[in-house]
């Protein structure tokens, strides 16, 4: 754990940030993996129908489950992002249940996120769906974040 506070800060700039794209890469792949795909230019509409459905197999079909879990997953990524608070809901909720629920909950919401990632994860290597590399490398990739970034950041911060 202290070896991080022995990295330079430019070295843990950089490691921070090939960690943030290497996290960001997989999951852009599988948010684009759910749009439709355009049909081919100056074929008829007939063609364009028959051409879209030899191109999606059925067994590639999308799995609810792997959508559910690369929006988990993408929270996950956006709540390690350095712009985003991290207590955004906190003051709202306060309003309707009691100091100590809050706290409760928040707590409970971290570890959901610190787990989500591993969870799609292992779930990418059960199944066959079309999301199963882009969750898999995401879910890898953003537990690394979730788990490194903290260290990272200190030791880019500590000059």
């Amino acid at each position: 754990m202290f070896a991080f506070f022995l990295l330079a800060p430019r070295t843990a700039f950089l490691c921070l940030t090939a960690l943030f794209l290497a996290a960001a890469v997989p999951l852009a792949w599988g948010w684009t993996l759910l749009l439709p795909r355009e049909p081919e230019p100056f074929t008829s509409p007939g063609e364009a129908e028959s051409v879209s459905r030899s191109l999606q197999p059925k067994q590639m079909r999308r799995d609810p489950i792997a959508v559910v879990l690369l929006v988990f997953v993408t929270l996950s990524y956006a709540r390690h992002l350095p712009s985003v608070p991290q207590n955004i809901g906190t003051a709202w909720l306060a309003r309707l249940i009691s100091a100590q629920a809050v706290g409760e909950s928040a707590l409970y919401l971290h570890w959901f996120f610190l787990a989500i990632p591993g969870v799609a994860a292992i779930y990418a290597l059960c199944t066959r769906s079309a999301l199963r590399i882009p969750l898999l490398a995401a879910g890898i990739t953003v537990l690394l974040l979730a788990l490194l970034a903290p260290a990272l950041g200190r030791a880019f911060l500590a000059s």
